[in-house]
């Protein structure tokens, strides 16, 4: 079954904002990191981008189909990413 259009809308406008809030973290060489925190950034994004591949099943109905980043950050126009309760900082 194929997922809405306006739901996969409102998808990538979600994930074109989270991956513009992340980009000092892999375009900036001399922005301190922790051993490893540069590829679990890459590999988030990369999980960001492929979120609009998902099935309608996959996608569930909770919103529970984002991938956890690294550590917390703010969205440039100061909102911020919804994460489960349970949710710790890898860096």
């Amino acid at each position: 079954m194929a997922v809405d259009e306006n739901f996969l809308n409102n998808v990538r406008k979600q994930r074109d904002a989270m991956l513009k809030a992340t980009d000092f973290y892999i375009q900036t060489s001399d922005f301190p990191m922790a051993d490893g925190e540069r590829q679990a950034w890459i590999d988030y994004r990369q999980a960001l981008r492929d979120i609009t591949t998902l099935t309608e099943e996959e996608y569930g109905t909770e919103n529970l189909f984002w991938p956890n980043p690294p550590k917390r950050y703010v969205l440039n126009d100061g909102g911020s990413i919804n994460l489960p309760s349970d949710y710790t900082d890898q860096y």
